[in-house]
């Protein structure tokens, strides 16, 4: 038998901790920095996609606006209308009064002219006349963009006391298309000039 004696176990330095002395693990600090890291690399991405599609979105937005405006000033002529001598799908020519003189000048009075919408390919021009056709000005492109130049244009009654515009505006990646449309009566047209 042995009969040596128990020999103390190594006693462990007691350490009393206060509450400021308490911090952070190596594994707690890396751990955070991992997700910090995680989270600014998808708000910077996230930052550079939008910097990346803001032209795109300006260049967009600035053609519907174009589009818009062409759309307003096509109603406001047709609304001025006294008759329609041409309808079809791509164009419109009436007698119409207009804020100019049928030369292009412009005018205190409004001046009854004709007025000729034409669309093809993506464009559309307007072209201003005399009142019977004759000496007709350059045609002038109001509208760009569109990807329906054969139906632009719609009539209701005969003769035609309603027309309707619609502008189709293709997607970049040609997925889809914004549309848009109004219509107008020819309020001159019961003057039976």
């Amino acid at each position: 038998m042995n009969l040596r004696p128990p020999t103390p176990r190594a006693r462990r330095p007691r350490r009393d901790t206060l509450s400021s002395e308490q911090g952070l693990t190596l594994i707690e600090l890396l751990v955070a920095m991992t997700i910090f890291t995680i989270v600014i690399a998808g708000a910077v991405s996230l930052f550079t996609s939008v910097i990346r599609q803001e032209p795109a979105l300006a260049d967009r937005s600035n053609q519907v606006g174009l589009t818009r405006v062409a759309l307003e000033r096509a109603i406001r002529e047709i609304r001025q209308g006294v008759s329609v001598e041409t309808a079809t799908g791509s164009q419109v020519s009436m007698r119409t009064y207009v804020k100019t003189t049928c030369a292009g000048a412009p005018s205190a009075t409004s001046v009854l002219c004709r007025v000729t919408l034409t669309c093809a390919g993506t464009t559309c021009s307007r072209t201003l006349a005399n009142e019977n056709g004759t000496s007709p000005r350059p045609a002038v492109t109001f509208a760009r963009g569109i990807n329906n130049p054969t139906s632009v244009f719609s009539y209701t009654g005969s003769p035609p006391t309603y027309v309707g515009v619609k502008f189709v505006l293709p997607t970049k990646d040609g997925r889809g298309s914004l549309t848009l449309q109004d219509g107008a009566s020819l309020r001159n047209a019961t003057l039976g000039l």
